[in-house]
This record gives structure tokens, C-alpha cells and sequence, in this order.
């Protein structure tokens, strides 16, 4: 969501600071909670997340131990909090996230 979903949306609503708080899916689509844009489908969040090199996957190792690994990072110059295990998460795309 925070690397590629997101970012494709705020391309698409010509939103640069719309933040994860501001959008929840609806009926299949991605929606604004308070600002009325149009609600995005699958179909053209894909079509920008490739036409704009977005990440289109991700590579994870995970464990446990008593809780989940986390790591602060910049994912399109915005700063993200991935579990998981995320030092060593490699995303796919033009955007790599950088650990912080």
C-alpha cells in the first residue's frame, strides 16, 4: 500500500501529501475519506503503478521472537514503518525504499 498503491493514487488525484489515513477501500475501490475524489479501481491503480515504475512486488524475510522486526523507511521520499523484518525487504521498481 505504502509503496506502490499510495504513491499511484496520489498521482492519480494529483494529491502529493495524501497520507494512509486519508483512504480506505470501499466497494473495490480506493476512496478518500474527506476530499470526494473520483474512487480508484484495481484496474487504474495497476495502470499507474506500472506506467510510472512504482514497486510491483516485494521481498521479505520474516521471524519471530517475542515480536515482529520493524524499520523505519523513505518510500518515495516519505517516511514508512514496515514490519516484518523489514532491513531486508527488497522492493521491485524504481523506488527503493532506504532504510532510515
Amino acid at each position: 500500500m505504502h509503496s506502490a498503491i499510495l504513491p499511484a493514487a496520489r498521482l492519480l488525484w494529483n494529491k502529493p501529501n495524501l497520507a494512509f489515513e486519508d483512504v480506505v477501500w470501499a466497494e473495490g475501490h480506493l476512496v478518500t475519506k474527506q476530499y470526494g475524489f473520483e474512487p480508484l479501481g484495481h484496474t487504474r491503480l495497476a495502470d499507474a503503478v506500472y506506467s510510472h515504475g512504482l514497486p510491483s512486488g516485494v521481498l521479505g524475510h520474516a521471524f519471530f521472537q517475542g515480536s515482529w522486526v520493524s524499520a523505519s523507511y523513505a518510500l518515495a521520499g516519505l517516511p514508512v514503518r514496515l514490519e516484518l523484518d523489514g532491513d531486508h525487504a527488497i522492493l521491485v521498481g524504481r523506488w527503493w525504499a532506504e532504510p532510515n
